[in-house]
Parts: C-alpha cells; sequence; structure tokens
C-alpha cells in the first residue's frame, strides 16, 4: 500500500504503512550502546562509579526526531540522573511514531540494559522498550 496523508495544517506525508513504529536510526541496542558511551558516571561517596543498569528512563521523540521531557523512573541520586540526561542531549537519529505517514510525539520508556539469553542454538540480546504517542504542546 502507498498513499498520501494530509494533517490538520493541509501538510501532506507519503506512506507505505498504516502504522510505522518510533525507532532509533539501527535499533535498541544501538541505543543503549551509544548512550552508555555518552554518559559519564559519577562516583559514590565510596568512590565507585555508580550503576545505571537498573534504570528505566522515559523521554519524548518530537516530531522531528529530537529528544525532550527526560525523566528517571523511580529514585536515583540527582548526579546519576544529570550524567544520564547529559548523555540524553548527545544523542540524536531517533524516528517518532508515524501514523498514515504523520509523525506524532512519541514517549519512549526504555530501559538502560539489554536482555540477553539462548534462543534455541543462538546467543541473541535485545531491548524492549515502550512507547505512546503524546497530545502536542
Amino acid at each position: 500500500m502507498s498513499s498520501t496523508a494530509y494533517d490538520r495544517s493541509g501538510n501532506a506525508y507519503s506512506f507505505q504503512d498504516e502504522i510505522e513504529k518510533a525507532h532509533y536510526k539501527k535499533s535498541g541496542l544501538t541505543f543503549i550502546e551509544v548512550l552508555r558511551n555518552h554518559i559519564k558516571l559519577p562516583r559514590d561517596t565510596n568512590g565507585r562509579k555508580m550503576s545505571m543498569d537498573t534504570l528505566h528512563v522515559s523521554f519524548i521523540v518530537e516530531k522531528d526526531g529530537q529528544l525532550s521531557s527526560y525523566k528517571i523512573l523511580g529514585e536515583v541520586s540527582q548526579p546519576l540522573k544529570d550524567a544520564v540526561f547529559a548523555g540524553l542531549d548527545k544523542i540524536s537519529g531517533w524516528t517518532p511514531q508515524k501514523v498514515f505517514g504523520i509523525p506524532y510525539r512519541t514517549e519512549i520508556t526504555f530501559p538502560l540494559s539489554e536482555i540477553s539469553g539462548f534462543s534455541g542454538n543462538y546467543y541473541v540480546k535485545h531491548v524492549d522498550w515502550k512507547e505512546r504517542i503524546v497530545k502536542d504542546n
């Protein structure tokens, strides 16, 4: 299927699929790797680097692909929160969810660690995230 849809302002959007999920330019695993490389972990009171392996982060992918409205779910120290948010500021390459080709602001909730294990004879890594369309500002 291929067609054209129009938003409320009359802008035309061509599309192939009715719904296109939000996605990072390569994969969710790539997003985690890139984000982890951009985060400078702070140290705790004992001098050890803080862990972010159990954190879940939420953000909005704007219609133009920029990230905004960062949140960390659960309790976390301010220095760790600041480090994760600084890492998110350096990320680009997201595409928001599209419905009939029209981009929508999309909230993504993402774990900062991957799930790994065996699937048949293969060792696989993957990441599961949640997404939902949010109202315009």
